[in-house]
């Protein structure tokens, strides 16, 4: 469809996962990056369009003309690894025939469309970007539709049943894309004319399979930047809002990646996620309302905790870069001991100081001291069995921790770090340049805690076994994000030849970021599942027989086993296949 409009538009913003201020030097792209359309038809002044390479995606901008596949084609032998076109400014086509083509290459070249903030397209470069097989929206794009023209007469003036429709109908229906569509396009406005969708008519024409990420990571806001400054190196925020409508407060160095900022705010809404069969869990509001009252800041610290980092002295839980690990990281994946994964100790004691409260203080600052009781008591019982803290090399450790009133904090902390399988990979194989003798690998927080698996807490430790199930869910609440870096199987059902998999076997719902062809395995905790841009296949235990497979929407899919006990109810966004002992079903 062709339309003239001429429009000024921001360069799109690239969303790789790094810091929220990041910047990146401005580099001219070589000319085996570019691919420019040799149109034989007059462009009438439009610039043809143009594909520049950036890695495994081709930002595209200009309009298309009778070079545009070739240039395509031309772009993707030359390029094997793209996946992703993201569309920059697309005003339209001169020549429909080979818009067409086009589309009809990027759906079999299975690519991802994507649309930035900051992005435009019309006309036919609304139909190329319904040709992704995956298709990204960030809202603030712009998307453009109008009807079709002749040069004599609009496509809206032929009746329904001429043939003039059908090269469009055709190419709507391989797109999946429903023909009433077609004819809102038709009618939304003339030819000379465009019509920008509403966000409810993206939805309604199923325009967008996955909109892009809104990580919710924000410049520091004014009323916190005169303490969390620039030169300090903070430059990240985000937070939790407590029901009573207050903050708690996440702050980040320029040193994190989205991903980390993310992964921390995401455990600690898991700990303030109510467990509807727990006796001091099922209603966490008034946990969560103390701590915002008590003005809870979660430090996000570049480095690690060496005390060269001038921001710990100030107010607030620190959380130091390099030990937070995200899943499907080479940290998590390896299970690298030397950048241990803390954030679930560290954000607990924020948790534990602010929200529950800690006994034996001059004033009790949080609101369960009866839970508090129990903790107390089975720190002690812990201590004085020496099932936690036992050792003479930890006892100048446990001297300090008693002057400070701290003990109760960190046996909680190792019980938890435990009881989601932080410490299930810790053994003579582990990667880790700290000396432990073999004795000390086979125990949990560092040789402290004589558990260190789910099943060894409640054969070591009764009592911490009893606290977990009055306040922690027994798997994790939030919707990790596989880190845009993994490549491969990603599991969430338990392998022991797969050390990750001792914490990854207690994730229900993830997201597959970046591009990457990554896979997943299913565990029993009825999973959601959400693809990338990549190729992704969802692996389940059992013949394809025994499961129930039930199409909800254009990509988003519900596969129930059939057999207790095994794979649950599995709900998946966005991937490709599913794979069974006996079959490959494609979606």
């Amino acid at each position: 469809m062709t339309t003239k409009l001429t429009f000024i538009t921001i360069a799109a913003i690239s969303s790789l996962l790094v810091g929220c201020n990041s910047s990146s030097s401005t580099v001219r792209p070589q000319l085996d990056q570019v691919f420019r359309s040799i149109c034989a038809i007059p462009m009438q002044g439009d610039t043809p369009l143009m594909f520049t390479v950036e890695e495994d995606t081709a930002k595209v901008s200009g309009v298309v003309c009778d070079g545009s596949p070739a240039a395509f084609s031309k772009m993707l032998a030359a390029h094997t690894n793209l996946k992703v076109l993201s569309l920059v400014n697309i005003d339209g086509s001169a020549d429909d025939n080979a818009n067409l083509q086009l589309g009809r290459l990027i759906r079999k070249s299975k690519m991802t469309t994507s649309i930035g903030e900051a992005g435009h397209i019309a006309s036919g470069g609304t139909d190329l970007f319904l040709a992704g097989t995956k298709r990204k929206w960030t809202e603030g794009a712009r998307i453009g539709v109008h009807s079709w023209s002749d040069g004599v007469n609009d496509g809206s003036n032929y009746p329904i049943s001429s043939p003039e429709h059908k090269p469009y109908l055709d190419y709507y229906k391989e797109m999946g894309i429903p023909v009433s569509f077609y004819w809102f396009t038709l009618n939304a406005a003339s030819a000379s004319e465009m019509h920008y969708m509403t966000n409810d008519e993206i939805k309604q024409y199923g325009m967008v399979t996955e909109q892009s990420d809104d990580l919710g990571i924000t410049p520091v806001p004014a009323s916190l930047s005169s303490l969390y400054t620039k030169t300090l190196n903070f430059d990240c925020y985000t937070y939790l809002q407590a029901p009573n409508g207050k903050l708690i407060h996440i702050v980040s160095q320029d040193e994190l990646t989205n991903n980390q900022i993310v992964r921390a705010r995401s455990v600690l809404s898991h700990y303030l996620t109510n467990y509807t069969s727990s006796e001091y869990g099922s209603d966490k509001s008034a946990i969560t309302n103390k701590m915002a009252d008590n003005g809870s800041v979660l430090l996000l610290l570049n480095g690690s905790d060496d005390g060269t980092n001038p921001a710990a002295e100030l107010d607030g839980q620190p959380l130091y870069q390099n030990e937070i690990q995200v899943e499907g990281g080479q940290w998590y994946i390896n299970q690298n001991y030397d950048h241990r994964d803390a954030t679930f100790e560290e954000i607990l004691h924020m948790v534990h100081d602010y929200g529950f409260g800690v006994d034996q203080n001059e004033s009790f600052l949080g609101t369960l001291p009866a839970y508090q009781a129990e903790i107390r008591s089975a720190q002690v019982k812990a201590l004085t069995q020496k099932t936690w803290g036992g050792g003479d090399e930890n006892q100048s450790w446990i001297q300090e921790l008693t002057q400070e009133n701290s003990l109760s904090q960190e046996y909680l902390a190792a019980v938890v770090d435990s009881y989601y399988g932080l410490w299930g990979a810790w053994s003579d194989n582990a990667v880790s340049e700290n000396s432990s003798s073999s004795s000390e690998r086979q125990k949990g927080m560092w040789g402290i805690y004589m558990a260190k698996t789910r099943a060894e807490i409640a054969v070591e430790d009764p009592l911490g076994s009893i606290l977990m199930s009055k306040f922690f869910h027994p798997y994790l609440m939030y919707n990790a994000r596989i880190d845009e870096s993994f490549d491969g199987i990603f599991s969430l059902k338990f392998n022991t030849l797969k050390p990750y998999t001792n914490h990854s076997r207690y994730l229900k719902d993830i997201t597959l970021t970046g591009s990457n062809d990554s896979d997943v395995i299913v565990n029993e905790l009825d999973n959601v599942i959400t693809g990338n841009s990549g190729d992704n296949m969802i692996i389940f235990s059992g013949d394809a027989e025994s499961y129930t497979i039930t199409k909800v929407s254009n990509r988003r899919y519900v596969i129930e086993d059939n057999r207790e006990r095994r794979d649950g109810r599995v709900t998946v966004q966005d991937v490709e296949s599913l794979k069974f002992k006996n079959v490959i079903k494609v979606l």
